[in-house]
């Protein structure tokens, strides 16, 4: 007697199920590895455009535009400080102190982001306070 299950009116049904979940599945991963692949691509360009002794104001422009199209631009660390860095070379320390101060702050704060809260600092201390109750803050 043939069981149920190696029918070929149901094992038909169940390889073409299982053939679509993997294409789906497939298609998922290959573009949150696409979505990385674009983020290191842009961090990159970011730390190269600001190592440059002139960073042309227009491309930071650019650069900021293209991290605000990630979805998690406004809570992801690693988008956060490059928008820092971006503030602090276009000479605006207390933006950069606004965007970042929080996760520079936090338990889970690397030694990198805290150097980078220090220069942000350091550069809104250099630039001057506007009254002592903003020093305080």
């Amino acid at each position: 007697m043939k069981s149920r299950l190696s029918s070929p009116a149901l094992l038909v049904p169940v390889v073409l199920i299982l053939a679509a979940l993997a294409w789906f599945g497939y298609q998922y991963y290959a573009g949150v590895a696409a979505r990385a692949a674009d983020r290191a691509r842009l961090l990159e360009h970011i730390a190269i455009e600001l190592a440059k002794e002139r960073p042309d104001s227009s491309e930071l422009s650019r650069l900021v535009a293209r991290i605000e199209e990630f979805p998690d631009h406004a809570t992801a660390a690693d988008l956060l400080g490059a928008r820092a860095r971006i503030e602090l070379e276009r000479g605006r320390p207390e933006r950069a102190v606004e965007l970042f101060l929080p996760v520079a702050t936090s338990p889970a704060a690397s030694a990198a982001d805290r150097g980078l809260a220090a220069q942000m600092l350091l550069a809104r201390h250099a630039g001057g306070l506007p009254s002592r109750a903003d020093a305080v803050n």
